[in-house]
């Protein structure tokens, strides 16, 4: 499905395609609106930034990955939220933070168990 938003007095448009448009309601519970600009809540933001970490092993934009990481992570801590169950079923499967775990360097792989624990993930 494309989904096109066009506002009809200021000139943002933006363009999306997706192959799971039926997940797409699910998710706007996590998403945050201002003015006419909608975007992903810090929840939705930090699960879309593990899953992608996970995906990216030719070393691409990993560091500045792990930094929204740790920054969402504080954030979060900070409210006192943790991660919404609906997320970690659609987005955090067990797959995909094994992906994740296996992408971060060894030694760090016990921190950020811990710290992702702190917020309700992958307990």
């Amino acid at each position: 499905v494309n989904v096109t938003y066009m506002h009809p007095l200021e000139a943002i448009r933006c363009d999306m395609s997706t192959n799971h448009a039926t997940v797409l309601p699910t998710l706007m519970p996590y998403t945050r609106q201002l003015g006419h600009i909608r975007y992903a809540a810090c929840n939705l933001l930090l699960a879309d930034k593990i899953r992608t970490y996970g995906d990216r092993w030719n070393g691409i934009k990993l560091v500045s990955d792990l930094e929204d990481i740790v920054f969402l992570v504080g954030l979060m801590m900070d409210r006192g939220e943790r991660m919404p169950h609906v997320l970690t079923q659609l987005i955090l499967t067990s797959d995909i933070l094994d992906s994740f775990r296996k992408a971060l360097p060894e030694n760090e792989r016990l921190l950020f168990k811990s710290f992702l624990a702190d917020v309700g993930i992958g307990r």
